[in-house]
Formats: C-alpha cells, sequence, structure tokens
C-alpha cells in the first residue's frame, strides 16, 4: 500500500470536515455544493436522509445533485466503499469532475478500526479519478485520537474559511503502516473451543462447518463463514510463515475464527483494496470477505499475524445481493 498506488504522482483532494452538528455542517458544504453545480461537476451527496434532503433544498437546483439517503445504523466500511465505486462508475465519475460529500455515520471506539482503514483506502481506490471528496464528522462524536487519523488520512481540511491543505497529510503512509498493530480480538482472552494447527484449507473448511452447524447458524452463516475460514487459512499457508494454527470458539448463534501465523502480515488495508497484496493475487477473496461480514480483525504482533472473524446469523444474507 501507498499513497501513490493510483498512479504516478496521483493524490485525492481528499478534504476532511469537522463540524458541530447537521446546522453546522449544512453552512460548511452548501457553498461547496452550489460550485459544483455551477462548474457542471457531477455532485454527489451521501449521508442521513434529513441532511441529505436539506442540502437539496438549500442549493440552487437540487435536482441536479444525486442523493444516497445512508443512515448511521446501516454503514459498514468495506460495502460503502464498494458501493460507492459502483455509484461513481454510473455516473461516469472517471471522466467527469467530481464532488462528493460524504456526511460520515457517528463513531464508536469499536467500529474506528475499519473506519479509519477506510478513509485511508479512500485516498489509493479513488486517486486515479477527477474527484473532490469531502468527508463530515461529527466532532461531538470523535476522540483526539480518531481525530489524528483523519488528519493524516486528508489532504485539505474545510473549515468556515475554506480549504486549506493540511501539513499532518504527508505522512500518511507512516501512519497507516501501524494500523493492524492493534488489540487482540476480546475473545482471544478465553479458551477455545478447538485448536487445529497446520490444517489445511479442506479440513478447516470441514471443521467450521461443523461448528456453525452446532452453534445453530442458518445455511447463509454458515457458507459465509466457511467461506471466510477457507480465505484466511489458504492465505497463511500460501503467504504467511508456519505454523498456521486455526482457534474456534462457540456459542448459540455465534461462531468465532482466529487464524494465525507467523509471518509479517498482509498491506494494513487488506480486504479494501481489490489489487494484488499478500493475502491473494487479486486481493479479491479477502474483500469478499469484508464486504460478507460484520466483524473482521486483523492484527500484526511480535509473534505474527492474526486474523479474527465471528459470524453470526443473518450473516451473508442481506450482505451478498
Amino acid at each position: 500500500m501507498s499513497l501513490h498506488d493510483g498512479g504516478p504522482g496521483a493524490v485525492l483532494r481528499h478534504e476532511l470536515v469537522l463540524h458541530d452538528g447537521p446546522a453546522d455542517l449544512l453552512d460548511l458544504v452548501v457553498s461547496y455544493v452550489a460550485e459544483g453545480e455551477a462548474d457542471d461537476d457531477v455532485v454527489v451527496v451521501q449521508g442521513e436522509p434529513t441532511f441529505v434532503d436539506a442540502v437539496v433544498r438549500a442549493v440552487p437546483d437540487g435536482s441536479r445533485v444525486h442523493t444516497v439517503a445512508a443512515p448511521s445504523g446501516a454503514r459498514h466500511p468495506a460495502r460503502d466503499l464498494h458501493r460507492f465505486l459502483i455509484l461513481l462508475n454510473d455516473l461516469g465519475a472517471g471522466v467527469r469532475p467530481t464532488r462528493v460529500v460524504n456526511q460520515m455515520p457517528t463513531m464508536t471506539a469499536a467500529g474506528w478500526r475499519e473506519w479509519r482503514r477506510y478513509e485511508a483506502a479512500v485516498n489509493v481506490t479513488l486517486a486515479p479519478f477527477p474527484i473532490r471528496g469531502t468527508c463530515a464528522y461529527d466532532s461531538r462524536s470523535v476522540s483526539d485520537g480518531m481525530v489524528e487519523d483523519l488528519l493524516a488520512t486528508h489532504s485539505h481540511v474545510r473549515t468556515a474559511q475554506g480549504p486549506d491543505l493540511n501539513a499532518a497529510f504527508a505522512g500518511f503512509d507512516d501512519h497507516v503502516a501501524g494500523y493492524l498493530r492493534s488489540a487482540p480480538h476480546p475473545r482471544a482472552f478465553s479458551e477455545p473451543t478447538l485448536s487445529l494447527t497446520e490444517p489445511t484449507a479442506a479440513q478447516a473448511r470441514a471443521t467450521v462447518r461443523q461448528l456453525g452447524t452446532r452453534a445453530g447458524l442458518d445455511a447463509s452463516a454458515v457458507e459465509a463463514s466457511v467461506l471466510a475460514t477457507s480465505e484466511a487459512v489458504a492465505n497463511g499457508r500460501l503467504h504467511g510463515s508456519p505454523p498456521v494454527v486455526l482457534r474456534a470458539w462457540v456459542a448459540s448463534g455465534r461462531v468465532t475464527v482466529a487464524v494465525s501465523d507467523t509471518g509479517t502480515g498482509p498491506d494494513p488495508l487488506v480486504g479494501l483494496l481489490p489489487q494484488p497484496s499478500r493475502e491473494a493475487e487479486s486481493g479479491r477473496g479477502m474483500a469478499i470477505v469484508h464486504h460478507l461480514l460484520d466483524d473482521v480483525h486483523h492484527r500484526v504482533s511480535a509473534d505474527g499475524y492474526t486474523i479474527t472473524f465471528s459470524v453470526s446469523c443473518g450473516t451473508g444474507a442481506a450482505e451478498a445481493s
């Protein structure tokens, strides 16, 4: 992963807005959207339905704004990025100048691990396109640590005075390189239901399928857990260092699986960039896992690399569509 993976010298115009609530946010972005309309740019506004509607009403020609109503509780980093790339392609954003306002969901400490990776991945994924992206966060729901991550992943900061270059963005690569050096998954502190050393992918699939049935998972959840396990074990055996160890925890309606090896771990944006990297020649396998599952946890430590994921009833059904 590098800031310039999108092409020689390609750097996304990626703006950060920190606001104090919906009214403040509206004041900060309406002129930006109106300028886009005047320049005949493609304009996309995504966020809470009430915010999207307010922007449409506030600009001179709201009918020209492409809106994406996205309630905070329905947002998911990998699926958001995937669906947004499809939308941009449909709108011809690859050839026409495009402005995006993205009202980000309310952040929690637990969810931030993946959302900060999302913000980093946006810089790489969208760099080849003529896009100006503005990500808006409610300052009342982000911690100092979150703000540090946001400053490291946005080239500009927009205030009431307009956009300014962000000096902290110069450290993007070094900052993001540490994103997988995280705390263990909470399940790691309890005794696993089982542990297998150096299983083949076929053995791992069969084992997790049995555990899913035992936990009472529905068919789509069982298949999601089997797919994720197969990817994790195959990646560990192909790209990691032995031994590959599979651990699993079973509870009613839930299975958690951890696959470890002693290697150095994948790209810090693993699963968000469908491009060549450690996990597969195309990167699509782990991208699919992130698209299907809500709880995927990557960790690199002195002992090696561990991917942990949890699957519950209903996983893999709506997400697969």
